[in-house]
C-alpha cells in the first residue's frame, strides 16, 4: 500500500481531505501551519486543518512545523516513510530537499488552469478579473512556484452567482477526481503522462490585505459586484460607515445593480427605506442585499433596516 503525507492548512485542504479520507488511500501523516492567533481579535487558536483532524480523532501525527524545509523538520518527515506527498493549499514554499524525499515525488493541487493565476489567491483573483472560466490542475511540485509540470487539469466555469467559497468547492471536487486517478494509477505501479507549462502564458496573483477587502464606489458597479463574491463569505468586502462620529466596518455579502438617480458623487446613499439600501458608484447605483454590521450577524436589507435604530450615517470613501 503507497504511504502518503498530506500537506496543507485552510478550508480548501479540508474540502479535499475530506474526499481523500473517505477513500482508500493510507495516510501516515499530515503537515499543516502552527497553532497561533487569528481572527480579528487576535486570539490564540489551533490551527484549522489540526482541529479538523483531531474532530474526525485521527491517530497519525499532526505536524506543525514554522519553517517546513528547516533540517530538524525535514528528519521527522522523512521518518514516516512516505512514498508521495501531496500538497493542497500549504502555503509554505517548499526547498528541493524536502522534494526529493519521498520515492514518488510531491504532487500539488491548484485551484486554477495553470500557468493562469499561479500564486496564494487563484480562485479570488479569477473572479476579480471577470473571467469566464477557472479550473483546477494537479502538477508535480519544483522549486519554482507553481511551475512545475502538469499531471491533469480540469476546467469549469465560473457562474454569475459563484463567489469564493463555492468555487473553491468546485476545485475540490473536480480536484479530487483527477487526483484519485493519479493516485489509483501509482498504487498499480502506472506512469502517470505529465507535460511541461507554457510558462510564457504564465500570470501571477498575490496575498491580499486588508485594504484590498474594502470596496471602492468610485469603481463601476462591475467590478464592486465581482469584488463582493471575490471575498464571500470570508474575509468579505466591507463599507466603512461613519455613525455618530464612530467608523464602523460594515460586511457586504451581495449586491445587485439598481437604477441610477441623476447626477451624484459615488458613495451618497440613494435610499434607505424599508428593504432597499442603495448606494451611487462610478456608473450608476447598487443595492446592497445582504451585509453583516460590524459585530452583528449577517441579515438581508429588510432586516437590517428594521434593527438599525440610527438612520443617518456616511459611507466613508478611501479619498475623504
Amino acid at each position: 500500500m503507497m504511504k502518503i503525507v498530506l500537506f496543507g492548512s485552510d478550508f480548501f485542504s479540508i474540502a479535499l481531505f475530506e474526499k481523500i479520507f473517505e477513500d482508500h488511500f493510507e495516510i501516515v501523516g499530515v503537515v499543516t501551519s502552527p497553532d497561533g492567533l487569528r481572527g480579528r481579535n487576535q486570539k490564540f487558536e489551533m490551527a484549522p486543518v489540526k482541529k479538523w483532524l483531531l474532530d474526525r480523532k485521527f491517530q497519525k501525527p499532526i505536524l506543525q512545523p514554522e519553517k517546513a524545509s528547516a533540517p530538524p523538520f525535514l528528519t521527522e518527515l522523512a521518518s514516516l516513510g512516505a512514498d508521495l506527498y501531496v500538497v493542497v493549499s500549504y502555503g509554505q514554499i517548499l526547498k528541493q530537499a524536502l522534494l526529493d524525499i519521498p520515492p514518488l515525488g510531491v504532487i500539488n493541487v491548484h485551484p486554477s488552469l495553470l500557468p493562469l493565476f499561479r500564486g496564494p489567491s487563484p480562485v479570488e483573483s479569477a473572479i476579480l478579473s471577470g473571467v469566464k472560466e477557472t479550473g483546477v490542475t494537479i502538477m508535480q511540485m519544483a522549486l519554482l512556484m507553481d511551475a512545475g509540470d502538469i499531471l491533469a487539469r480540469k476546467a469549469f466555469p465560473i457562474e454569475a452567482e459563484d463567489d469564493r467559497e463555492t468555487m473553491y468547492k468546485k476545485a475540490a471536487s473536480y480536484g479530487y477526481v483527477l487526483l484519485k486517478d493519479i493516485l489509483d494509477a501509482l498504487l498499480r505501479d502506472l506512469t502517470v503522462p505529465k507535460w511541461p507549462q507554457e510558462h510564457e502564458r504564465a500570470t501571477y496573483t498575490r496575498k491580499f490585505t486588508t485594504s484590498d477587502f474594502k470596496l471602492d464606489l468610485d469603481r463601476p458597479y462591475e467590478e464592486i459586484e465581482r469584488r463582493v463574491r471575490a471575498f464571500k463569505p470570508k474575509p468579505g468586502a466591507y463599507l466603512e460607515v461613519e455613525i455618530g462620529g464612530d467608523l464602523k466596518k460594515w460586511k457586504i455579502l451581495a449586491v445587485e445593480k439598481a437604477a441610477p438617480q441623476g447626477s451624484v458623487p459615488p458613495g451618497t446613499i440613494l435610499e434607505f427605506t424599508k428593504g432597499r439600501f442603495a448606494i451611487s458608484c462610478k456608473d450608476g447605483a447598487f443595492c446592497v442585499v445582504v451585509l453583516q454590521p460590524e459585530g452583528k450577524k449577517v441579515m438581508d436589507a429588510l432586516a437590517f433596516y428594521n434593527g438599525f435604530r440610527e438612520k443617518t450615517f456616511h459611507i466613508k470613501k478611501s479619498n475623504n
